[in-house]
């Protein structure tokens, strides 16, 4: 088999069937697609028009050599510099702007870490304002002590947890839930960014803008909400670090909720 040149980055008549376009990275076809753009009016006097009579050439036909990857062709190199083909023109909802960083996994997960101590330090101090610091570690010292007893003395029953303790456990959860879906729209709305993704030079963005882009107050709050569910509930939070890690742009659970995703601009 003879190596053949693999053409640039771009937009491609889409090799699954569709009348769209595909964009291939250079190496391998992505799961971004877009509407094939619509040719502009031909003027019939303009130099290059086609005479009367004959039709207008389209998209040049794909031949017929397959790539060593399963599955979709490599576009060849004649379809290269197609007519009225955008380079990097991506619509809303499609897939990351060519030539931008998604964030890597790493870099999420210390902004993660850095959000989940702040919101945990105020968090504490709120349930510490309203009681319920008080009322867990009274509940679980009660529970403790009654175990003690009962070990000294295995008869009957272990006791029950107090159901003091799960009521305070329980809205305890919803504090935290609370003042992240506050923390994370605040900050998502006004500067696209959590401080925890600020300190790792990350931004959240609607997908298919770059880095410039504003996330604005609609996506804020999607995302903002689907995520401090996702930060407090550990299920639900390694759901999401799952769908990071397989997921070709980068996106978590909030993300695909939202249509966003995470750009490393620095």
């Amino acid at each position: 088999m003879t190596n053949t040149p693999q053409p640039p980055a771009g937009w491609y008549p889409d090799p699954a069937g569709s009348d769209g376009e595909r964009f291939w990275d250079g190496v391998a076809w992505s799961q971004a697609t877009r509407d094939k753009p619509a040719p502009p009016p031909m003027d019939p006097t303009a130099y290059g028009a086609p005479p009367q009579g004959h039709p207008q050439q389209g998209y040049p036909q794909q031949g017929g050599y397959q790539g060593p990857q399963r599955g979709y062709q490599q576009p060849m190199p004649h379809q290269q510099g197609m007519p009225n083909q955008q380079q990097g023109a991506y619509g809303h909802g499609q897939g990351p702007v060519p030539g931008v960083r998604v964030g890597a996994f790493g870099w999420r997960l210390l902004a993660f870490l850095i959000d989940a101590i702040l919101i945990s330090v105020i968090g504490g101090v709120l349930a510490a304002a309203l009681g319920l610091m008080e009322r867990m570690v009274g509940a679980f010292g009660t529970y403790l002590r009654d175990f003690v007893i009962w070990g000294e003395n295995p008869v009957g029953d272990p006791p029950d947890i107090p159901a003091d303790l799960y009521a305070a456990n329980s809205q305890l959860t919803m504090l935290l839930i609370i003042v992240f879906i506050v923390y994370r729209v605040l900050m998502l709305g006004t500067v696209s960014a959590t401080l925890g993704q600020m300190a790792a030079g990350l931004r959240v963005v609607k997908l298919g803008e770059g880095p410039d882009a504003r996330l604005g107050w609609g996506a804020a709050v999607v995302r903002g909400t689907a995520g401090a569910f996702v930060y407090v509930l550990w299920y639900l939070t390694l759901v999401s670090g799952v769908c990071l890690l397989v997921n070709r742009n980068r996106q978590s659970l909030q993300d695909l909720v939202a249509r966003t995703y995470v750009l490393k601009i620095r």
